[in-house]
């Protein structure tokens, strides 16, 4: 059948329902409403119980046979994936603690109206989610990944291992443009100072650290207290770092001791955010007149903080 002849053939099904319905009498009329509405009043029932039947999970009545947890019997996911994580049973809150909860009286109303904020806080820690997809390539997943976290998380070490060609210097200008759009203070800087000349504020990395030169174990840098360059790299939250491949130990070793000492802080690099970019198939720590094991104990790669660095690989043009 044609379309054509669908269409009429709908059509004169529909006039023949109105003559039909023209010609009945009012019990006949109100008989054929109150079927119709019988009928969808089904469907929507219908449409009701298939809902509720598929977020159905059963009644929580079955013992787990490895930890003895209750779990729905429709329940798909193992409570304690058939024995392998075993947690043992919480303690009974202190009496003096469960009074605060429970009683009403002056204590009871100081602790939940001013001090259980705080109480909850320390013994607070960070959940994260997100809904993973793949990236095209590795390299709009480094650019995702750095952001996000030098955004949201403090103390995070990153190294990018960016061989020559990918678009080193476009990634690292682009990181710096999206945090400064949100008033995070970033500092751009490279071992030598032709590699920081295309970077966005782009200085030496001894100018900015006021490293001495040459380096040894015991080399500081040289930024005194209450000085400018000392409450500029108070303020910094990301440095970002070209070139670092030929970072030496002993410079690394200076700036984490200059930042701990600055923020006032034990934790490494003083809880700042560190990018390093760089490519250990070309240039490496420049040690005059020392043989290749001497280079290679100067490398970063060699220096006790290269573990926390969290390492990528970019491969994908930018």
């Amino acid at each position: 059948m044609k379309q054509e002849e669908k269409d009429l053939y709908l059509q004169n099904g529909r006039n023949r329902d109105e003559e039909r319905r023209n010609n009945m009498n009012p019990e006949e009329r109100e008989a054929y409403l109150q079927n119709m509405r019988n009928r969808v009043q089904q469907q929507r029932n219908a449409i009701k119980e298939d809902q509720t039947l598929g977020f159905h999970i059963g009644d929580m009545n079955v013992i787990c046979r490895y930890c003895g947890a209750l779990r729905f019997s429709r329940e798909i996911l193992n409570c304690c994936h058939k024995g392998k994580v075993l947690i043992p049973a919480l303690e009974e809150n202190p009496g003096n603690l469960k009074q605060l909860f429970d009683i009403n009286n002056h204590e009871g109303s100081n602790f939940r109206n001013n001090i259980r904020r705080k109480y909850n806080s320390a013994f607070a820690s960070a959940s994260f989610g997100a809904n993973i997809k793949p990236p095209p390539g590795p390299g709009p997943y480094c650019f995702r990944l750095q952001v996000k976290r030098g955004e949201e998380i403090n103390n995070r070490l990153f190294y990018l291992d960016i061989p020559g060609g990918p678009g080193k210097t476009f990634l690292f200008n682009m990181i710096y443009d999206h945090l400064t759009a949100d008033n995070i203070t970033v500092s751009t800087s490279a071992w030598i100072g032709i590699a920081a000349t295309p970077l966005k504020g782009g200085k030496t990395f001894h100018s900015i650290f006021k490293l001495p030169f040459p380096l040894c174990e015991t080399s500081v840098c040289h930024v005194p207290p209450n000085s400018i360059q000392r409450n500029i790299l108070r303020q910094v939250k990301v440095f970002i770092i070209d070139e670092a491949s030929m970072i030496s130990v002993y410079a690394l070793k200076a700036i984490d001791n200059c930042l701990r000492d600055i923020m006032n802080s034990n934790s490494i690099f003083g809880e700042k955010t560190i990018m390093l970019g760089g490519d250990f198939r070309q240039v490496l720590t420049v040690v005059p007149r020392a043989p290749p094991a001497a280079v290679l104990d100067a490398c970063l790669k060699h220096s006790s903080m290269w573990d926390n660095f969290h390492q990528m690989q970019l491969t994908q043009n930018m």
